[in-house]
């Protein structure tokens, strides 16, 4: 029985026949037809390591993305904790970097792209603060023009 890949198929479109070697009593396939055989597999396992790169370019993406998230968390709390104390300083949020980095980690997986991921735009507490902030800003900004 012919192994079917897409070098089988003349330009016509009809099937071609695939010699076949009957040697020590088992089917072995022309050496031709093994080499065209070994480019189809290279040309499938190329794509397989490319789908393990996004994968692991993606996840890493997209994990550090989560990391700033939960760190923006942890300065939130660690601003709010010591605002009385004297000599500690401020830290300042990144907005927007987080929540774009899972974002775009997520658009490098091998998966499709779900509407439910923008939800980390909200779930970043610098991007909502900058968000909520910006009307005030834009405010004082055109009123001292």
């Amino acid at each position: 029985m012919p192994i079917p890949f897409p070098s089988t198929v003349s330009p016509s479109g009809s099937p071609r026949i695939i010699p076949v070697c009957d040697h020590f009593g088992g089917r072995q396939i022309s050496p031709i037809c093994l080499a065209e055989q070994d480019i189809f597999r290279s040309r499938h396992a190329d794509i397989d390591n490319m789908d393990y790169l996004r994968g692991f370019l993606g996840g890493l993406l997209l994990l550090f993305g989560l990391y700033v998230i939960g760190c923006s968390y942890v300065r939130q709390l660690r601003n709010y904790r010591n605002r009385n104390q004297t000599g500690y300083s401020w830290s300042s949020p990144v907005p927007f970097v987080g929540p774009l980095l899972a974002v775009i980690g997520w658009t490098i997986l091998p998966t499709d792209l779900s509407a439910w991921v923008l939800l980390l735009f909200v779930a970043d507490p610098d991007t909502v603060i900058f968000a909520l902030g910006l009307p005030g800003l834009m405010h004082r900004l055109l009123s001292r023009s």
